[in-house]
């Protein structure tokens, strides 16, 4: 009974009507938690729906905007799928090939490979690209040992070997820099390194032009070698690497060299001869090394044969001396050296279309298992018709005054190898050395700051 009075009670002062000033602070606050629990709480369904909507409203207003604008304008509804690549394609040709000209090479050879529309619009400006280069971007020298093709027949293939050439002849050249600062000069220790950093660079510099010079020469020489191998031998003969035995058929260097200037061929000559003797001596194992420490590590190979050199160097040219040296140990070097003189004999290699692709001759791939070249002696090749040309023009009035690899390093480092720095290259290199050390001190004090 008692429980049935409270009910009736509890319920007559809720309905009643409440009088101000009569509601004490307990009942107002017992009210306000029974209105917050009798809330019903949103599903999480509708609070995603209502996110969705309100973060897609933007977009469904900006497209609607584009679509009347265009209704207005076009007088058609401009379709959602047209991209920036579509608007490029329907330029006209005459700006297409405007803007490939302006864009690097790699940039041009990986836009042609991004699909078939892209290879499309790459050939149809070929001509055009390879005419700007010619104008505004190659050099003489470059202009005058790889001559443009005809406007007809100019395709982007010319200007990617230039780039290739440069490339070899930029790696070569600092291979051969190295070799001069560490086995000839012994530059060792941080320190000495800096301070012969602004010689490194000048010899560096003057390397690559005669290096793109003798390219030439090595791929011209090869070209008429193999051409007249090729008319000269029967078909049915095999593969086969012979040395010299009939002068004839070797090209004629002397003709080849007439189209050099005489001053650049004097320090071409000098160059070659220096490049020669650094790449037989990467071939041969250290002079300090004992009998011993020959067979603990293995060197045990015999220094390349003449006419194994004579291949590397006829038929590789510059691009196999920089592979060949581009290794660091000797091993690796001995390795990479008989690969590829094996590499290229069908009877000896199952990969060798891989080999002659690599070469890039010009010749069909179905004719070399029938190929028997002849070699020119290694000794003499180039060497000694570079020196008739030079008597023969007057250049030089005995072979005395053809300098030698220590006059042609010291020209090219200003200075005399044998001798200690002069004070003044070695002040430049200590200046240069200091600077670069400051550098790094003046950024840690400014991290410290901050």
């Amino acid at each position: 009974m008692s429980s049935t009075k409270h009910l009736v009670e509890r319920f007559r002062r809720s309905s009643a009507p409440v009088a101000a000033g009569s509601v004490d602070a307990e009942e107002i606050k017992r009210r306000k938690s029974t209105v917050v629990l009798e809330q019903r709480r949103p599903s999480v369904v509708k609070q995603a729906n209502s996110f969705q909507e309100r973060l897609s409203a933007p977009f469904r207003s900006s497209r609607l905007k584009t679509e009347s604008k265009g209704d207005n304008i076009a007088g058609s509804v401009v379709s959602s799928r047209v991209s920036l690549f579509d608007l490029f394609c329907a330029l006209p040709n005459e700006l297409i090939a405007q803007i490939l000209c302006e864009l690097p090479l790699a940039d041009i050879s990986a836009f042609r490979l991004t699909a078939r529309s892209c290879h499309h619009l790459v050939s149809n400006s070929e001509s055009a690209v390879v005419r700007y280069w010619e104008r505004h971007k190659l050099s003489g020298s470059q202009k005058s040992l790889f001559p443009p093709p005809a406007p007809s027949q100019a395709k982007l293939h010319y200007l990617w070997g230039l780039q290739r050439r440069g490339i070899i002849a930029d790696k070569l050249a600092v291979l051969l820099t190295d070799f001069v600062a560490h086995e000839i000069l012994i530059i060792r220790g941080k320190r000495k390194r800096k301070q012969f950093q602004p010689m490194w660079e000048r010899m560096h510099g003057k390397m690559i032009p005669l290096l793109l010079v003798l390219t030439q020469f090595l791929e011209r020489y090869r070209a008429s070698l193999l051409e007249k191998c090729l008319l000269d031998w029967p078909p049915n003969h095999g593969f086969e690497i012979l040395p010299l035995g009939d002068s004839t058929l070797l090209p004629n260097e002397k003709t080849l060299m007439a189209d050099y200037d005489p001053e650049l061929l004097v320090q071409c000559h000098s160059m070659y001869t220096f490049m020669v003797q650094a790449f037989g001596r990467q071939l041969r194992p250290p002079t300090y090394a004992s009998p011993v420490e020959r067979a603990l590590r293995g060197w045990s190979a015999q220094p390349p044969t003449r006419h194994e050199f004579a291949t590397v160097l006829v038929l590789g040219g510059i691009p196999a001396i920089k592979d060949i040296m581009s290794n660091k140990t000797y091993s690796e070097r001995r390795r990479a050296f008989g690969l590829f003189v094996s590499g290229i004999s069908p009877r000896e290699s199952t990969r060798w279309r891989e080999h002659w692709e690599k070469l890039d001759t010009g010749m069909s791939l179905e004719r070399v298992p029938a190929l028997r070249v002849v070699l020119p002696p290694v000794h003499s090749f180039w060497i000694e018709v570079a020196k008739r040309v030079l008597l023969e023009k007057e250049i030089v009035k005995d072979v005395e005054e053809i300098k030698s690899i220590r006059e042609f390093l010291s020209d090219l480092v200003e200075y005399d190898i044998l001798n200690p720095m002069p004070a003044a290259a070695r002040q430049a290199g200590a200046t240069a050395a200091e600077a670069e050390d400051e550098e790094p001190e003046a950024g840690e004090e400014q991290d410290g700051d901050e």
